[in-house]
């Protein structure tokens, strides 16, 4: 536009002045296509035109104004420069339309200009309350991701102390086992070991660490570790491996020691790898060789006793068979000697003086225990030797008591001892031996009376068993009582619990242990309960139907 108006204000009737015009109008044109120019439009209802359209005007006008002016050039060539000056008066109007079209592009232009400026300006004003929000927004994001910050670095750091203390907690409890505790990655080389690891092998840490695992392995054996660690190694990263050898390990010093091995694999998120738990076997192996030598020598031990108790069973079924094969050998001359002390007694081959009567019944007092203790012997031997039978029998239980009660009050009259029963009415009757229940009755209230002092009592009671399959016999008393570790040993042969007690009262100690025989020969059981110095309760239990084996019977009846 600007090169327009230099060549309009420079107009000249010479062709020279075409070419300022036309590049107005290329420049024009140009303008007119611009798309800055297609998107801004004239505010409506004030009679104006776009800039766009404008400017198409302007370009039109100085085109067809070049075109007249071509005209003109010609025309005067042809008239001889004589003026037409109608022609000239058209293209002055044509020339002020120009003109006036030039000042309504100047005028859009300077609106367009304005506008822009507005529109530059809300930019602006949108652009700086956009940064304000966002500033804002950020600022308030910023206290956020602080305070979100400080809570993570807390919980990082929170969470950091306690894997540090779990990790020396395991650290403490790893250092602490007997066992070589040694950790290698999945390529076999070192990555931790634990104190044992540094005493059994003898390297030193930093020595060791980073070396491959097989260096712990003796030179003959690397080949089979290696093929070990390679089917480890092959195993899927879902299964965990766990191999437990037998496997020499080798130390710093190269000497070799047994060792057993527990391999196990685990797993990372970043990584995979092995740990082996070695022990020194050693100590176990020599302690096993030692154990198998001691074993060997109790074996023969072992041995040696069997061949001795067999010796000694047999001893003892000699014995016994001796013993029971003499019980009518032993018996029958004492029974004679009984005999005829008792007929010198009653003065059946003459008179005799008090002091010989005295001291006949002296020998018939010894001779009676004597008789007693020899049949205790004699029983006691044939049921060691299997050979003793029981002369099973229907009796009725409150008889018998009351007539072993009968047979001790002399006894017990004499201690200044009250002996009292108290046996249940209405009992069944009880297959037993009759003899031989006497006999456990007798011993149990015997020994009371003898272990009760003067105007102590000792009583009988009989009753059912809750189940009312056995028959309970209990002999209490008030004498000197057991002391709790003697109870064990009441009921073994040839026994009295105490020496001052064997010096104090007469016996064998063969009383207790015939009860226990004959009550088990029956089925029954024995116990006793007993406090020191307060007095003592024997417990015989028989069942009512007899004994459940076979036994021999002679003379079936009722008692």
């Amino acid at each position: 536009m600007e090169e327009y108006h230099a060549g309009n204000q420079a107009i000249n009737y010479n062709l020279q002045v075409l070419n300022p015009i036309r590049r107005a109008q290329q420049n024009l044109a140009t303008i007119a296509q611009h798309p800055t120019l297609r998107q801004i439009a004239a505010p409506n209802g004030q009679g104006q035109r776009s800039a766009h359209k404008v400017a198409e005007e302007v370009a039109r006008c100085a085109s067809e104004l070049l075109v007249l002016a071509q005209l003109r050039e010609k025309s005067k060539a042809r008239a001889g420069a004589l003026e037409d000056l109608e022609f000239n008066a058209e293209f002055d109007k044509l020339n002020r339309n120009v003109d006036e079209l030039d000042w309504m592009l100047i005028v859009g232009l300077t609106d367009m200009r304005q506008r822009s400026l507005q529109s530059l300006y809300g930019f602006y004003a949108f652009a700086a309350i956009l940064l304000t929000a966002l500033a804002f927004v950020i600022g308030r994001n910023r206290d956020l991701v602080h305070a979100h910050t400080e809570e993570l670095e807390w919980a990082v750091e929170h969470r950091t102390g306690q894997l540090r203390a779990l990790t020396d907690q395991l650290r403490g409890v790893s250092d602490s086992v007997a066992d070589a505790i040694i950790t290698s990655d999945l390529d076999g080389k070192i990555i931790g070991l634990n104190k044992a690891a540094v005493r059994i092998f003898g390297y030193e840490p930093a020595a060791i660490m980073g070396q491959p695992v097989h260096l712990l392995v003796p030179d003959r054996m690397q080949e089979a570790h290696r093929a070990g660690m390679a089917r480890a190694r092959n195993q899927e990263a879902s299964q965990s491996t766990v191999m437990r050898t037998n496997l020499p390990g080798k130390r710093a010093d190269g000497s070799e020691f047994p060792a057993e091995i527990s391999l196990s694999s685990w797993f990372a998120p970043t990584e995979r790898g092995f740990t082996a738990v070695v022990r020194d076997m050693t100590d176990a192996q020599a302690a096993a060789a030692k154990l198998k030598s001691k074993q060997e020598e109790i074996y023969q031990l072992l041995q040696s006793l069997q061949t001795a108790n067999e010796q000694l069973r047999e001893a003892a079924r000699h014995k016994d068979a001796f013993l029971a094969a003499m019980s009518h050998e032993l018996r029958t001359p004492l029974a004679v000697i009984l005999s005829y002390a008792q007929l010198l007694i009653e003065g059946t081959h003459g008179d005799i003086t008090e002091r010989q009567r005295r001291s006949l019944e002296t020998i018939t007092q010894s001779g009676q225990n004597l008789l007693a203790l020899i049949g205790d012997i004699l029983d006691l031997a044939k049921i060691e030797a299997g050979k003793l039978r029981l002369e099973l029998d229907t009796v009725r239980i409150t008889i018998v008591g009351r007539a072993c009660l009968e047979m001790l009050q002399p006894l017990a009259r004499a201690k200044q001892i009250r002996l009292a029963g108290d046996l249940a009415p209405g009992l069944p009757t009880l297959r037993c031996d009759p003899q031989r229940l006497n006999q456990i009755l007798y011993n149990l209230l015997g020994n009371a009376i003898k272990f009760t002092p003067a105007g102590g009592t000792v009583t009988l009671t009989a009753d059912s068993t809750p189940d009312f399959l056995s028959v309970r016999f209990t002999i209490a008393d008030t004498g000197i009582g057991i002391a709790p570790e003697n109870i064990s040993r009441l009921f073994q042969p040839f026994v009295q619990v105490d020496s001052k007690l064997a010096r104090a009262y007469s016996g064998t100690g063969l009383g207790l242990a015939m009860v226990a025989k004959l009550a088990a020969l029956h089925g029954g059981t024995t116990s006793v309960e007993s406090e020191l110095g307060v007095g003592s309760k024997f417990h015989v239990t028989l069942p009512f139907n007899g004994p459940p084996g076979p036994a021999e019977e002679s003379h079936p009846g009722t008692v």
